[in-house]
């Protein structure tokens, strides 16, 4: 199966493009400065928050650690290049799922894992990306503490607490998601924009729906109607449900699936 190189392209340039934004927003609103090391290391670390990474300092870490790191990056690497033989083998939409967990489990929870245990173990103090988000009780949590962390400290600083002192913490609450919604529109329904009939708003709509979902879990918590497995079991649905919006099938075949297949030609040149 040929394999579309253009969306893909696409995918690594705005990826690209909101990653530099992101870091020079840091850049701009952080006064804190370090040594030129370690500013060096903080613009290759994906992280955002800086004063803690130029002047803070860590214990090394657990040597489980390593090994949970390790195996993400394996059962995602797995992932990934499985996503790229089944869309090599005209099965576009499954190869696209495959890859986009593989993506997540390989970069996010592994290789920044692993880049976030390698700088604490030289001292340099860092927060994993991905802060065990099946950990998370609630909805709110695993949005604001738990999924990454680097974006999670910018829509804070950025976003909520200017808005929640000038108007309210829940109009900062949407105005949040709202920006993560716009944010994922730009990295998911750009790069396959010239699909004939693809639809945007997918993922604008399914950040829209989290702000809805946390803000009517807040609701049910104060009412007492949402607590223990019961709040975990509402946080997953609102999750899971909507996933079609945020990880369309013209992603995920035009350029998840694709991406993967174009890694997993080259390991087959290789080998």
């Amino acid at each position: 199966m040929p394999v579309a190189v253009e969306p893909v392209v696409r995918l690594a340039v705005v990826c690209a493009g909101l990653w530099l934004a992101a870091k020079t927003w840091a850049v701009a609103v952080g006064p804190e400065r370090g040594p030129w090391g370690r500013e060096l290391l903080w613009w290759l670390w994906p992280g955002l928050e800086r004063r803690r990474f130029l002047r803070g300092s860590a214990d090394p870490p657990a040597d489980a650690e390593w090994g949970r790191s390790l195996l993400m990056l394996s059962v995602g690497a797995w992932l990934f290049l499985g996503g790229g033989a089944l869309t090599m083998r005209s099965e576009p939409l499954w190869g696209g799922l495959c890859a986009a967990a593989g993506f997540v489990f390989a970069l996010h929870f592994g290789a920044f894992y692993l880049l976030s245990l390698a700088l604490r173990a030289s001292g340099v103090d860092t927060v994993p990306l991905m802060d065990r988000p099946l950990s998370a009780a609630t909805l709110a949590e695993f949005w604001g503490r738990r999924w990454n962390t680097a974006f999670a400290l910018l829509t804070r600083d950025a976003v909520f607490t200017p808005l929640a002192k000038r108007f309210s913490p829940g109009v900062a609450l949407w105005a949040g998601f709202a920006l993560s919604g716009a944010v994922h529109e730009a990295a998911l329904t750009l790069p396959v924009s010239d699909r004939p009939g693809v639809l945007y708003g997918g993922p604008f709509v399914y950040f829209l729906l989290q702000a809805a979902g946390a803000t009517l879990e807040r609701r049910l918590r104060k009412a007492g109607r949402l607590r223990g497995f019961s709040n975990r079991i509402y946080a997953a649905a609102w999750l899971v449900l909507p996933l079609p919006l945020l990880l369309s099938a013209a992603f995920l075949e035009d350029a998840a699936g694709p991406a993967a297949a174009l890694l997993f030609s080259l390991v087959q040149g290789r080998g």
